[in-house]
């Protein structure tokens, strides 16, 4: 991942933001907190996911408190559920700008985010997307951000090395129905077949489901060197399961949401020998004191290990901090 590229969108990303709120600070009214919303899934299928992204932000906004806050003033963020149901993340968008006046508003996936960007239009509220991944999704409103790792950054080198280390030649993807699916299946498509290999199918599954042994059995059928999972739930441990439990034994990639600890554990060996690429944080030896700080203190505070969500998170209260 090129450096300059990463230091580039940061900056973009607090220069924009800083349009909204510094008239909100200067101008907003006179108390002393300011206060941020976030809309996650904190029950449900992908809660650990969520609840990543929240301790993170907490803990990004205790560090900000406990330096003095911002210009003396403390921050404090409201936490709501979204259970990863878009109904639900509209309810708690309209209640954080309609009635709270929330000034920004954090929101994680794509299915959740998308319909509250008119919410943030008309309230003008900024809104930061965390676990989108389509380049082009920030483009869809002046008032909408995203903090993430696009597909463009993690499927290149992937099929890179499906078809040169790995020598695959052809290759199904399975991948969850929705923009973060079919924007990952695209663009290895695209990517693969730039090198020489063939996508020979894209199947689509729900999101949601737990049985995908009809989608699965269609794998017999086709004749591939490789089959590429993509999506952010426990499909993504299941998946893989079910395909070795139905015989087929083809090598499988996955994007990076393979990694994390409860897939692996709900794949059980069936994990083994899954490539994917994944996100340029190290919890056992992170580059920066403050990456080794921030982990030490997860696990000391929560008793386990940090997902990089965790990171992102953290990062994004302080691209917040700096605009504000």
């Amino acid at each position: 991942m090129n450096k300059k590229r990463i230091i580039g969108s940061v900056v973009t990303v607090v220069v924009a933001v800083v349009l909204g709120l510094i008239i909100f600070v200067q101008n907003g009214p006179k108390q002393s907190s300011y206060k941020i919303g976030a809309i996650l899934p904190l029950t449900g299928r992908v809660a650990m996911l969520g609840k990543n992204v929240r301790n993170g932000m907490q803990m990004a906004i205790d560090d900000v408190n406990a330096a003095g806050g911002i210009n003396g003033h403390k921050l404090e963020i409201e936490f709501g559920d979204s259970k990863n149901d878009p109904k639900e993340g509209v309810s708690l968008m309209n209640k954080f700008t309609s009635v709270d006046g929330l000034p920004v508003v954090v929101s994680a996936m794509t299915p959740i985010t998308a319909p509250l960007i008119p919410i943030a239009e008309r309230n003008k509220t900024v809104l930061f997307a965390t676990m989108v991944s389509s380049p082009e999704f920030a483009k869809k409103s002046e008032f909408l951000f995203r903090c993430f790792t696009r597909a463009g950054t993690e499927v290149p080198p992937l099929a890179k090395l499906a078809y040169g280390k790995l020598g695959m030649r052809k290759i199904i993807s399975l991948f969850v129905d929705d923009d973060f699916g079919k924007g990952y299946s695209e663009r290895f498509k695209i990517e693969f077949e730039k090198l020489g290999g063939k996508m020979i199918d894209q199947l689509p599954y729900t999101r949601g489901s737990s049985n995908f042994r009809n989608t699965i059995a269609k794998l017999k059928s086709l004749e591939a060197d490789g089959i590429y999972l993509i999506g952010y739930d426990k499909a993504m441990g299941l998946i893989p399961k079910q395909i070795r439990e139905m015989g087929i034994t083809t090598p499988m990639l996955a994007n990076a949401s393979m990694a994390t600890p409860a897939y692996l554990n709900i794949a059980g060996s069936a994990s083994e020998g899954i490539v994917l690429m994944n996100f340029a944080f190290s919890t056992r030896a992170p580059r920066t004191e403050q990456g080794k700080r921030l982990v030490q203190q997860y696990k000391e505070k929560f008793g386990s290990t940090p997902l990089v969500l965790t990171v992102i998170g953290y990062d994004i209260v302080g691209m917040i901090v700096k605009a504000m």
